[in-house]
């Protein structure tokens, strides 16, 4: 077996204890890269074998690898390592220094093993570990990995472990042997124009056209490297020709590059996961799509070989897109990466809405001078051995490279503003006053671990491959995350209805109910909107206070994927201050004893996307009404003319009530929301207020507190007209048959109406059922409404058995980790936890956000 590890990294010999393992460290690794935990021993205690000399002797080793990793030393470690608690520790010192960890399982035959033990002192107890050890090797590797291990390699026989020769490969990040001179060249951002020129100012001549694989021959000054930090894509005119002249750089050796945020996105994009096509993203795809497929594949593996840092000329140049602290320079761990693309973000937004970020180049000591970008400033300025070089070219600023070791800043203006900036390029200045003494959220420990434990008994992983979309979400999401103490979690559909004509019917809804042993249900009726989450304080003292925010403002709303609901803030503000009429009027902040509350309900109109979606819905409606007004006379044509054109004017008569049908139900839906009245608010639980979370009252006790909103001619109808509403719900008693028939009826009626359709909920806002969580909720939504989900012809036959034949388990699945993970961030928050402590569950929460779930369900 070939066996390739990197040049820095952590290497731990696993397996039954036998003088094996020193001989295979000794043949493949220096001897200076071993720390063997029996040498350790003897140094500690000598002959001396107890309990506590050998927790000494691990201290000692632990205290040694821990010296060894921070100062960039590859290491072994020799020892049988059967604890769990060791291994962890090792793992736990690894990752402190960004360095990853691998195991080498070595299995001697076992029936020399046994021998050996039965000619010793040995403890029966430790001749079992060994013997299930040597018999279960597969299920300890599969363990290894999930306990931090990023491969473990198993030599399963004496000629397996004969025959392995091991290669120790340098990082990717990893350059020291590359020396300058250097012209390292700022965020480009598509600005091909500029590029060219600030490319030519530098001395390198450039030849487009030319025949063969390469689309530019680049030439450049003698001895001299371009070195790109990154974002080279999106928001300006150019993307794909930027591209074309990097990779062909890159290609012909005369350049380097490493991946910015933007990058990154593409990446993911071009790799098929789903992503937003904002920031400028929908231009490059739109770009691409120009593109033959050898080009992209061109395209994405130059972008999956980019690294996210660059080490060169000995350790003195460091380049990263958003910068990197000493401690990770020339190491490879998720944080790292995470660093380089996003920054050192605090998870906060200031006044202006823009991502907070720990000034790290304050603190930075280090002797390799740091160059990098992301954040566009209006010039290139030093700052303790580290300067950004991202003046902003895309937002009318400048396209700017530092030549090393010269120090020298060039410039090229740009030729025009080709994306309007959100902050002028002078505001990203750092603040050399910034309050040291408010409390953040801790990202870097946020990004650490990867468990987040419930008090409902669930565990959640954050999937490393979830870290780059999330921190980008934060970044660019628009919303102080101190506001985000609660997420609602996304409810699964009933199961598929076997009635004629329907998808889904509240018939299953109450079925599943049942089977888990709950007597009462409620229904409730959904109006084709969004639930949103409302953090509303009393006043701006009040928010200030217990949110430790720096805007001023009374609260805000919340969307189900975490972004603000408004996408105007002015609507936003005077929505929330006629809500909180709404509470002053119900005295709901006296009989509570609080000032803030966490409320969610559902808002009209619905998904923040709907205005796309409606000009989509219309082009559809106008498309299929012309095709069947043509089909239409074509085919009273071919009446007149005798034909017998029965079957295909049945067809399309068939076809024109599908159409009609979609058309309605598309005119109830796209509703106007351009100004404050054209909103309505459905509240339904009031989940926490200051000192106290209300998981544990029934649905009913929520509903009740908005029964005012019900009456007729009330007093908030004088103060709010019609923008905020009471829920229509039903309560169903499900051993009571007239009551399902009612329920059931009621739903029918609404469902024929055009109605969104009902949501059947547990009577506990929390159940649990053979030590589960039972589904929160179950949307059944009505027959007309789901042909703005799956077509305006859904429901022919056999469309209609086609959807039914949809798997709910991993959306099932999903939901109760959601609402194990919603209810846990609000609990710690009322508890005054730490906000690291309550983010850490949002973090999870917008992590699972990312799994690859029917948006149709």
């Amino acid at each position: 077996m070939e066996i390739n590890l990197p040049q820095l990294s952590l290497v731990i010999l696993l397996g039954p204890s036998s003088p094996g393992k020193r001989t295979f460290a000794e043949k493949h690794f220096h001897k200076d890269d071993i720390l063997s935990q029996e040498l350790f021993l003897e140094m500690v205690a000598g002959p001396n074998r107890s309990p506590h000399t050998l927790a000494d002797a691990q201290a000692a080793l632990e205290f040694v690898l821990e010296k060894r990793l921070r100062n960039g030393l590859f290491t072994v470690v020799d020892g049988s390592h059967f604890s769990k608690a060791s291994r962890k520790l090792l793992c736990q010192t690894s990752k402190k220094s960004h360095i990853p960890v691998f195991g080498i399982w070595l299995d001697s035959p076992g029936e020399d093993l046994h021998q050996r033990f039965e000619n010793s002192n040995a403890l029966s107890s430790r001749m079992s570990r060994v013997r299930q050890q040597t018999e279960e090797p597969d299920q300890y590797t599969t363990e290894l990995k999930a306990e931090g291990f990023s491969n473990v390699y198993h030599l399963a026989s004496e000629q397996e472990i004969d025959d392995t020769s091991i290669n120790l490969e340098p990082l990717p990040c990893n350059h020291r042997e590359v020396n300058g001179p250097f012209d390292l060249i700022g965020d480009v951002h598509g600005c091909l124009d500029e590029l060219i020129l600030l490319l030519t100012r530098l001395g390198y001549k450039i030849i487009p056209g030319t025949v063969g694989e390469y689309t530019y021959k680049v030439i450049p000054p003698k001895g001299r490297r371009a070195v790109f930090v990154g974002d080279l894509v999106h928001r300006g005119p150019d993307s794909l020709g930027v591209l074309k002249l990097t990779m062909d750089m890159v290609r012909s050796g005369i350049a380097f590059c490493v991946t910015g945020n933007h990058d990154d996105k593409l990446k993911r994009y071009l790799l098929g996961q789903e992503i937003k096509t904002d920031h400028g993203l929908a231009n490059t795809i739109s770009q691409m799509n120009k593109e033959d497929e050898a080009f992209h594949s061109k395209v994405k593996h130059f972008l999956q070989g980019l690294p996210d840092h660059l080490v060169l000329d000995g350790g003195s140049v460091t380049v990263a897109h958003a910068g990197l602290k000493e401690a990770m320079q020339g190491r490879q761990s998720s944080e790292v990466r995470s660093f380089c693309l996003y920054g050192d973000i605090t998870g906060e937004k200031d006044e202006l809405g823009l991502p907070v970020r720990y000034d790290w180049a304050r603190e930075y000591k280090g002797e390799s001078i740091v160059v990098y970008g992301h954040i566009p400033v209006p010039e290139a300025i030093w700052r303790n051995n580290t300067i950004n070089i991202d003046t902003g070219c895309v937002y009318g600023g400048s396209l700017t490279a530092l030549r090393l070791p010269e120090k020298e800043i060039v410039s090229v203006p740009a030729a025009k503003v080709y994306s309007e900036p959100r902050v002028p390029l002078v505001m990203n200045l750092p603040d050399s006053q910034q309050d040291k003494s408010r409390e953040f959220i801790d990202f870097d420990r946020i990004t650490a671990g990867n468990l987040v434990s419930t008090r409902n008994k669930y565990s959640v992983t954050i999937r490393e491959q979830a870290l780059p979309p999330v921190l980008e979400f934060l970044e660019l999401g628009g919303l102080d995350p101190k506001w985000l103490i609660y997420l609602p979690p996304r409810l699964s559909p009933a199961d598929p209805s076997t009635l004629p004509g329907y998808l889904e019917h509240l018939t299953e809804a109450l079925n599943y109910y049942t089977e888990k042993g709950t007597d009462k249900v409620l229904v409730e009726e959904m109006h084709g909107g969004e639930e949103v989450t409302i953090v509303l304080a009393k006043d701006e003292a009040s928010a200030i206070k217990r949110f430790n925010i720096r805007e001023k403002r009374i609260g805000t709303v919340i969307n189900s994927k975490g972004q603000p609901y408004f996408d105007a803030r002015p609507i936003e503000q005077d929505f929330l201050e006629s809500f909180r009429k709404v509470l002053d009027h119900l005295k709901l902040w006296e009989v509570f004893h609080t000032d803030w509350f966490c409320i969610t309900g559902e808002m009209t109109p619905g998904a923040k996307n709907w205005k796309e979606l409606a000009t989509n819905y219309h082009r559809l409606n106008s498309a299929a009404k012309i095709s069947l007004t043509a089909s239409s006379d074509a085919l009273l044509a071919a009446t007149q003319a005798g034909l017998d054109v029965q079957s295909l004017l049945v067809s399309n008569s068939v076809y024109q009530d599908y159409h009609e049908r979609f058309a309605r139900v598309l005119a109830m839906y796209d509703l106007p929301f351009a100004r404050l009245e054209d909103y309505c608010f459905y509240p339904s639980c009031l989940l926490a207020s200051e000192g106290k979370t209300y998981f544990d009252k029934e649905q009913i006790w929520h509903r009740e507190i908005w029964g005012n909103l019900a009456s007729p001619r009330n007093a908030i109808q004088e103060l709010c007209g019609d923008l905020f509403k009471a829920p229509s719900y039903q309560w169903v008693t499900l051993n009571s048959i007239e009551e399902k028939q009612k329920a059931i009826a009621w739903f029918e009626l609404l469902s024929e109406r055009g109605s969104a359709g009902v949501i059947a909920r547990p009577a506990s806002l929390v159940m649990e059922a053979e030590g589960e969580l039972v589904q929160p909720g179950l949307t059944v939504r009505g027959r007309e409404f789901l042909r703005l989900i799956y077509g305006m012809d859904y429901d022919r036959p056999d469309l209609l058995e086609r959807h039914r034949m949809r798997k709910l388990e991993d959306i099932r699945h999903l939901t109760v980790r959601q609402l194990a993970l919603g209810i846990e961030a609000l609990s710690r928050f009322v508890e005054k936890q730490s906000l690291t402590d309550v983010y850490v569950c949002i973090f999870a929460l917008l992590a699972l956000q990312t799994e690859d779930i029917d948006p149709r369900l």
